[in-house]
């Protein structure tokens, strides 16, 4: 169920970078496929997030890297 770990991520709810370091079924009834994660956050602290509020910054194209303000040096591997 690990498979995001360490992938860094924008969270659009809280408009700023993450890296995910687990992932776990959110268990509602109403949607049991429903993903959450645990991410890390700039300032050290981790939160839970739903998977929905979490993109891939490899996914995101340069406009849309500039637009979410990500510095340059959270996008080297």
């Amino acid at each position: 169920m690990d498979t995001m770990f360490g992938t860094k991520v924008y969270d659009t709810k809280k408009k700023q970078v993450a890296i995910v370091i687990k992932t776990y079924r959110l268990g509602y009834v109403d949607a049991p496929d429903a993903m959450g994660a645990y991410v890390l956050s700039p300032d050290g602290k981790r939160y839970p997030q739903n998977m929905d509020f979490l993109r891939p910054i490899s996914d995101m194209d340069e406009a849309e890297i500039k637009e979410a303000g990500i510095p340059e040096c959270f996008l080297i591997d």
